[in-house]
Parts: C-alpha cells; sequence; structure tokens
C-alpha cells in the first residue's frame, strides 16, 4: 500500500513539472516577412521635391557632393499580426527579431545620387504614419511648393517627433548589388505597432561625413531586390504555477499520511 502511493505521489508531481515545463519538441517560433507600402527620400538640393515613385532611396549626410539626403519607409503590419493571431493565438506571442533587408543599387543609376560610399547610418522608428510618399521621380519633377503629395526635404521636419525612438547604427558596406540585412533594436513604438497591426514607419539618415548609400525601392522593377522587413515571434506560455504548487501540495500531503501510519 504505502509502495502504491509513493508512485502516485511521483506520478503527481512529474505531471506538474511536465506542464510547468511543456512538451519538448514543439515548434513555437514563427517568421514573416513584408515588402514596404511606401517608401521615398528626400535631398536637400532639392528641398521641395518628392521622389516616391523612384527606382531607389538614398541616405548621405551634410556636406556631401550633392547634398543630404534621407529616407523614409512604410510597412502594413495588418497581415504579421494576423498570421502570428493564427498561428498562436490572438494576443498570445511575443517579437523575438525585427530585420530590415536592404540591397544596394548600381553604382550609377542618376546623377541625383552622391557616389556610394562606405560609413554608418542611423534607423528610427517614426510616431507619425500619415505620410505619403509622393509620385515624383528624379526625371519627373513634382513638387511640395506646388501642392503635389509626398514628403519633401522642406516637409520632413512635420513628420518627425520627439516621440520617435531609435532602432540602430548600421553599416553600409559599398558592395554594389549586395544586400545587407539590419537587426533592429525592439525599441518600444515598433513593439507596439507590431503587436497591433499598426502600420510601421521608418526613417534613415546619417551624419557620418564621406559616407553615402542608394538603395532599391519598392519601385525597383526586380521584385526579389526590393527592401523586406522579417519579423519573428514566438508563443507566450504563461507560467502555469497552480498546477506545480497542486502537485507539490499533493505530495507534502501524502508524504505527511505515510510518516504518521
Amino acid at each position: 500500500m504505502r509502495e502504491r502511493q509513493q508512485r502516485w505521489m511521483w506520478a503527481v508531481l512529474g505531471l506538474g513539472l511536465a506542464f510547468r515545463d511543456g512538451p519538448a519538441g514543439v515548434a513555437n517560433a514563427a517568421v514573416v516577412s513584408i515588402g514596404p507600402t511606401a517608401d521615398t527620400f528626400v535631398a536637400a538640393a532639392f528641398p521641395a521635391n518628392v521622389y516616391g515613385a523612384a527606382g531607389a532611396f538614398a541616405v548621405s549626410p551634410a556636406g556631401s557632393l550633392k547634398g543630404e539626403m534621407q529616407s523614409l519607409l512604410q510597412f502594413s503590419t495588418s497581415a504579421v499580426k494576423n498570421s502570428f493571431d493564427a498561428q498562436f493565438g490572438a494576443g498570445q506571442w511575443q517579437v523575438d527579431s525585427v530585420s530590415l533587408k536592404l540591397f544596394a543599387a548600381p553604382a550609377i543609376i542618376n546623377s541625383i545620387f552622391n557616389n556610394q560610399a562606405p560609413g554608418s547610418f542611423n534607423a528610427q522608428w517614426m510616431q507619425t504614419d500619415s505620410w505619403v510618399e509622393g509620385e515624383g521621380t528624379p526625371n519627373i519633377s513634382k513638387s511640395t511648393d506646388l501642392g503635389a503629395p509626398g514628403v519633401s526635404f522642406k516637409t520632413l521636419p512635420s513628420v518627425l517627433s520627439s516621440g520617435d525612438q531609435p532602432l540602430g547604427t548600421f553599416h553600409f558596406a559599398d558592395d554594389e548589388s549586395s544586400f545587407e540585412e539590419h537587426i533592429f533594436t525592439l525599441a518600444p513604438g515598433l513593439l507596439s505597432d507590431l503587436q497591433s497591426g499598426s502600420p510601421v514607419s521608418l526613417r534613415l539618415f546619417t551624419t557620418n561625413p564621406g559616407m553615402s548609400a542608394t538603395y532599391n525601392s519598392r519601385s525597383y522593377f526586380g521584385a526579389g531586390s526590393r527592401p523586406v522587413l522579417t519579423v519573428e515571434a514566438s508563443q507566450v506560455v504563461p507560467e502555469p504555477t497552480g498546477i506545480v504548487t497542486l502537485g507539490a501540495a499533493a505530495v507534502l500531503s501524502l508524504s505527511r499520511r505515510t510518516r504518521r501510519r
């Protein structure tokens, strides 16, 4: 009788530990990749022009031969949220990693751009998502001074905010037609947008003297060489401490009863 009670006691404890640790080998991670729904660059040399339909965007510091350039990208993340909700349950997942893949543009694609040169640039999460890319290109002038929609160098400050958050500093290697994958810091604003399926807006800029990068945009003719945002998430499993505690209590109770006998 005593041996049977001991076997039952250890079975209860083992059940509690199994619930605590979870079943081994369960796939609990997923990855979703998406392309931008908008991207553009702004150029200090042409402060009112918009370039949302260009096949490339650029990052160059103030003082560059052809002037400072910054770039904006926006991603619709509703499909990301829906995918993780379907796999893990609504709200039962956490973001583990976010990365941006960029493809370097050919060295000479338009005379508006600075020559490619290696160096570092910064990425920020933007609090404002209300900007539009516009329809201009380096060869088809569209100006915000004439009422054209889009972000220009002149209007860029209106979509920037003190609430914008850094995502990291990254290196451009000046390797023509190669790709770079940059892993972001998981800023609170970025996580909030992803978990709610809201748009994610990014700004790329640099203060690194001599650095200049030009990347393919979403309008680039080769679909396989456009920007990609990749999000990795895993399931959130609440700690079932109640089950473990119940098992431990049952073991303790049986142990006391056994000693009394």
